[in-house]
């Protein structure tokens, strides 16, 4: 597996941690079956404000599931 498949991979299990607390990232698992791992985080983090679901992570006390969280592992480093 390529690191951006483990990357897609490790972002469509940020999304089952969600799940499993009855938080349903409808907006970023469509995006990330569109676009993949590297280009729905690329296009996430380029906006100026924080995503609404970094906040509902925070709420579930699930930052460490966070798309953000993961991106800035040092296996990931190369897509930043």
């Amino acid at each position: 597996m390529n690191l951006a498949a483990e990357l897609t991979q490790a972002l469509e299990s940020t999304i089952e941690a969600a799940k499993a607390r009855h938080y349903y990232p409808n907006y970023f698992m469509q995006m990330l079956g569109e676009h993949g791992g590297v280009e729905t985080a690329k296009r996430l983090l380029a906006g100026k404000e924080p995503q609404s679901g970094l906040f509902e992570l925070y709420h579930l006390n699930l930052l460490n599931e966070s798309m953000e969280a993961i991106v800035l592992r040092e296996k990931f480093a190369p897509f930043l």
